[in-house]
């Protein structure tokens, strides 16, 4: 049931307090408990129940945990449900698997009925995942506004670019990957283009959003943080400072070995990967 649950993919909790090899691994051998051991038949089924009431129980709970992750894997299709949209920013965290073209879409989307991850795929062993933080980190809700993701959805052939929303003032990020990642030629990534953040596109379709932080503040940029194939982890800004949230993915993703990710660890956010891909992260130091 539990290689149901990650292998054949409903969405799962993931409390990340491990080393992140042991974790990466966990997730083709079995449900992963908090413990990070392999779980029994009895702890599997409270797993699976666990993981399809967890957003709808937990509320705001869950938004402020960074440590829980929300997964489809496997031959998983479809959209799940991450909570209200009014007091959470959620971003994605990990895209991996066999991108071949444009049957292969992972995306978050944000709405008044709530916060959804989403999967299409033609092949298997795509897999999304995300996280989300309290907006209220950043501004008081009633001066934040979320962008309507499908907004800026930006890519096709060549080169695309699309403005967003004001580089001072927003909270911007990748939010979505469409097509085949063949190469070096095949891009996505958060730009500058002062005084908006800017989606550019190199062969590849992507999704963007941002969160206005509201007139007369500012977004805490702390910096851009890159891996590159063959280096160690990077290690970013303290988890309890801020998030941190992928900005740019570029390269080769062929295999469901290949993959780009972004996890807490020992207090602090970590950005890694594996194959011929590399991933940019950017973090924002919370407002309180």
């Amino acid at each position: 049931m539990a290689r149901a649950l990650l292998m054949g993919a409903t969405m799962t909790r993931i409390r990340t307090g491990l080393s992140f090899l042991l974790l990466a691994s966990l997730f083709h051998l079995g449900c992963v408990d908090y413990d990070g051991a392999a779980a029994s038949d009895d702890e599997e089924e409270a797993a699976e129940a666990d993981a399809t009431t967890a957003t709808a129980e937990e509320g705001l709970a869950a938004a402020a945990d960074p440590t829980i992750q929300y997964m489809i894997g496997g031959s998983q299709t479809g959209s799940f449900y991450l909570g209200p949209q009014a007091d959470r920013l959620c971003y994605l965290s990990e895209i991996r698997g066999n991108y071949r073209g444009d049957g292969e879409h992972v995306w978050l989307s944000a709405a008044s009925y709530g916060w959804y991850l989403h999967k299409d795929s033609q092949q298997y062993g795509v897999q999304v995942s995300a996280r989300c933080t309290p907006r209220s980190r950043f501004a008081p809700a009633g001066d934040s506004q979320l962008s309507v993701p499908s907004g800026w959805f930006n890519g096709g052939g060549g080169y695309r670019t699309a403005n967003l929303w004001n580089y001072w003032r927003s909270v911007c990020y990748l939010s979505g990957l469409q097509g085949a990642m063949n190469g070096m030629d095949n891009r996505a990534e958060m730009a500058i283009n002062i005084p908006y953040w800017a989606l550019d596109t190199f062969n590849i379709k992507a999704h963007a959003m941002c969160l206005d932080l509201g007139s007369g503040r500012s977004a805490n940029q702390q910096g851009t943080y890159t891996w590159n194939p063959g280096n160690p982890d990077v290690r970013m800004m303290a988890i309890a400072d801020g998030a941190c949230m992928i900005s740019k993915v570029q390269g080769s993703m062929r295999s469901t070995d290949d993959y780009v990710y972004l996890y807490p660890l020992y207090g602090y956010w970590y950005l890694s990967g594996r194959g011929n891909v590399s991933v940019d992260a950017v973090c924002y130091r919370y407002a309180n």
